[in-house]
Protein backbone atom coordinates (compact mmCIF):
# COMPACT_ATOMS: atom_id res chain seq x y z
CA UNK A 1 0.00 0.00 0.00
CA UNK A 2 1.24 3.44 -0.86
CA UNK A 3 0.53 6.41 1.37
CA UNK A 4 1.46 9.81 0.09
CA UNK A 5 1.41 12.64 2.60
CA UNK A 6 1.79 15.22 -0.18
CA UNK A 7 -1.37 14.27 -2.04
CA UNK A 8 -2.60 17.88 -1.96
CA UNK A 9 0.28 18.93 -4.19
CA UNK A 10 -0.81 18.48 -7.83
CA UNK A 11 2.78 18.44 -9.13
CA UNK A 12 3.78 15.58 -6.85
CA UNK A 13 0.66 13.60 -7.69
CA UNK A 14 1.03 14.08 -11.43
CA UNK A 15 4.68 12.97 -11.18
CA UNK A 16 3.62 9.89 -9.19
CA UNK A 17 0.92 8.99 -11.73
CA UNK A 18 3.30 9.54 -14.65
CA UNK A 19 5.96 7.29 -13.08
CA UNK A 20 3.36 4.65 -12.27
CA UNK A 21 2.08 4.73 -15.85
CA UNK A 22 5.61 4.38 -17.25
CA UNK A 23 6.33 1.44 -14.96
CA UNK A 24 3.19 -0.52 -15.78
CA UNK A 25 1.91 0.12 -19.30
CA UNK A 26 5.06 -0.52 -21.37
CA UNK A 27 5.13 -4.03 -19.90
CA UNK A 28 1.38 -4.62 -19.71
CA UNK A 29 0.44 -3.63 -23.27
CA UNK A 30 2.62 -6.09 -25.23
CA UNK A 31 1.65 -8.94 -22.92
CA UNK A 32 -2.05 -8.00 -22.93
CA UNK A 33 -2.16 -7.61 -26.72
CA UNK A 34 -0.24 -10.88 -27.05
CA UNK A 35 -2.89 -12.63 -24.96
CA UNK A 36 -5.65 -11.15 -27.12
CA UNK A 37 -3.92 -12.45 -30.25
CA UNK A 38 -3.47 -15.88 -28.68
CA UNK A 39 -7.14 -16.03 -27.66
CA UNK A 40 -8.18 -15.04 -31.19
CA UNK A 41 -5.90 -17.65 -32.81
CA UNK A 42 -6.56 -20.37 -30.21
CA UNK A 43 -9.97 -19.79 -28.57
CA UNK A 44 -9.68 -22.98 -26.50
CA UNK A 45 -6.38 -21.85 -24.97
CA UNK A 46 -8.22 -20.84 -21.83
CA UNK A 47 -9.26 -23.51 -19.35
CA UNK A 48 -12.86 -22.30 -19.65
CA UNK A 49 -15.07 -24.44 -21.92
CA UNK A 50 -15.37 -22.89 -25.37
CA UNK A 51 -12.78 -20.22 -24.73
CA UNK A 52 -12.77 -17.17 -22.54
CA UNK A 53 -14.89 -14.04 -22.77
CA UNK A 54 -12.88 -10.84 -22.43
CA UNK A 55 -13.11 -7.20 -23.35
CA UNK A 56 -10.59 -5.96 -25.90
CA UNK A 57 -11.15 -2.30 -24.95
CA UNK A 58 -10.83 -3.09 -21.27
CA UNK A 59 -7.72 -5.15 -21.95
CA UNK A 60 -5.95 -2.38 -23.85
CA UNK A 61 -7.04 0.73 -21.97
CA UNK A 62 -7.80 -0.84 -18.56
CA UNK A 63 -11.28 0.68 -18.54
CA UNK A 64 -13.55 -1.31 -16.23
CA UNK A 65 -16.24 -3.37 -17.95
CA UNK A 66 -18.46 -6.34 -17.23
CA UNK A 67 -15.97 -8.63 -18.95
CA UNK A 68 -12.46 -9.33 -17.66
CA UNK A 69 -9.26 -8.32 -19.37
CA UNK A 70 -7.42 -10.80 -21.60
CA UNK A 71 -4.60 -10.83 -19.08
CA UNK A 72 -6.29 -12.07 -15.91
CA UNK A 73 -4.28 -9.90 -13.51
CA UNK A 74 -5.55 -6.77 -15.28
CA UNK A 75 -8.33 -6.46 -12.70
CA UNK A 76 -5.78 -5.27 -10.14
CA UNK A 77 -4.84 -2.40 -12.42
CA UNK A 78 -8.53 -1.54 -12.85
CA UNK A 79 -8.85 -1.24 -9.08
CA UNK A 80 -5.71 0.86 -8.85
CA UNK A 81 -6.86 3.26 -11.56
CA UNK A 82 -10.28 3.60 -9.95
CA UNK A 83 -8.75 4.35 -6.56
CA UNK A 84 -6.38 6.91 -8.08
CA UNK A 85 -9.30 8.63 -9.76
CA UNK A 86 -11.33 8.61 -6.57
CA UNK A 87 -8.65 9.83 -4.18
CA UNK A 88 -6.53 12.10 -6.35
CA UNK A 89 -8.94 13.72 -8.79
Amino acid sequence: MHINQNNNNPKIMSLYIKKRFLRIYPIYWPIGVGMIILYILFPNLSAVNGGRDYSIISSIFLIPSNLPTALSVGWTLHVELLSMRKFYF
